[in-house]
């Protein structure tokens, strides 16, 4: 988790950066989860890999943003990925994953003096009971 979570969205940036500062502007987008931002009863591992990747993609932000750089956090809810699936768990009221990637480009949009640094999309519904 931590290998996927963290060390993934950490070799990526570090891949790319270079190549960013050097034309002088582009736009990192990280998926964190709500559970980067609240606590996560049962979940401690995934929500310390998510907490990981917003203190990282936050602190990215203020040291690249001087070179027109643009680093946004996503913030899903519950979104029906293919292992809630399998568990059998209710995804009727779950984000699908193409809203994510909608949202992802929605951000990418943004005016060239903009920044949209935190974005938290969740399931308009609640969860049923």
């Amino acid at each position: 988790m931590i290998e996927t979570n963290v060390s993934g969205v950490f070799h990526a940036t570090r891949a790319v950066l270079p190549y960013l500062k050097a034309q002088g502007h582009g736009h990192i987008i990280n998926v964190s989860s709500i559970s980067g931002r609240l606590p996560l009863q049962g979940g401690s591992g995934y929500a310390a890999s998510k907490y990981a990747v917003t203190g990282f993609s936050e602190s990215l932000l203020l040291e690249v943003r001087e070179h027109g750089i643009k680093v946004t956090t996503i913030f899903p809810g519950s979104v029906d990925t293919a292992s809630h699936q399998a568990a059998g768990d209710d995804a009727s009221w779950k984000v699908r994953p193409e809203e994510i990637g909608q949202a992802c480009r929605d951000v990418l949009r943004t005016a060239p003096g903009t920044c949209i640094s935190r974005l938290e999309v969740r399931p308009l519904k609640p969860p049923r009971g």
